[in-house]
C-alpha cells in the first residue's frame, strides 16, 4: 500500500493505492490521524485500492470517529 498526501488548501487528500489489509492498515490509520493534525477535513481517495480487509475498515472507522468527536469531516471517495 502507498499513500500520497496532498494538501488541497482547506483539506488533506489521501490518495491510497494497493491493498489496505492487516499488514498495511496501521500505516493507513497513522496517515489519517496525521492528516487530521494538519487540517480539519480529510478526503480518503480509494480509486486505486484493489482490496480492503476488516482491519482496513477498522482504520477508516477510527478516522471517522476522530472526525466526529472533534466536529471535523472525513470523506471517502
Amino acid at each position: 500500500m502507498n499513500v500520497i498526501v496532498l494538501d488541497c488548501g482547506n483539506y488533506i487528500r489521501l490518495l491510497v493505492e494497493g491493498r489496505v489489509d492487516t499488514n498495511t492498515s496501521a500505516k493507513f490509520q497513522q496517515e489519517v490521524l496525521s492528516a487530521f493534525q494538519r487540517k480539519r477535513d480529510v478526503v480518503a481517495d480509494f480509486l486505486n485500492v484493489s482490496a480492503i480487509s476488516g482491519a482496513g475498515f477498522r482504520a477508516l472507522l477510527i478516522g471517522q470517529k476522530t472526525a466526529v468527536h472533534s466536529d471535523w469531516q472525513m470523506c471517502l471517495v
